[in-house]
């Protein structure tokens, strides 16, 4: 089961490059094409703050499946190729949606601890 779930974080992802020198943040939206399910990581933004030590990411996963989704997303702040932290959060608080609607998630992390800063982000969603 580990590995099937592990299989469909690889395939459902969107990496977001975003430069922590100047607090902006780039998207780079990829539409996945193959059977159900199918959802989307859409409106995708990461931002830091608080002196560039506290990074926020949200963005939403549209449900393009024909049955109601429930879960949660992973983001790997990613240095490089290594993960540097994997940090999960629940998508619409929890609560199921539609075909055709979208759930909302956010978080926010503390980079001060991080032996390296991050310089891209992964999202997968985690449907149960």
């Amino acid at each position: 089961m580990r590995k099937i779930v592990l299989l469909l974080l690889g395939i459902i992802c969107v990496v977001v490059p975003f430069v922590f020198l100047q607090g902006e943040a780039g998207v780079q939206e990829q539409p996945m094409t193959f059977a159900s399910p199918r959802f989307a990581i859409v409106d995708l933004t990461a931002y830091s703050h608080s002196e560039k030590t506290i990074l926020t990411v949200s963005g939403n996963v549209e449900n393009q499946s024909q049955s109601l989704a429930k879960g949660y997303v992973i983001i790997y702040l990613k240095k490089g190729g290594d993960v540097v932290l994997a940090v999960e959060t629940s998508v619409n608080n929890g609560a199921p949606f539609a075909h055709g609607t979208k759930g909302y998630f956010e978080t926010s992390v503390n980079l001060t601890n991080l032996s390296q800063r991050p310089d891209n982000i992964l999202v997968e969603f985690v449907d149960r």
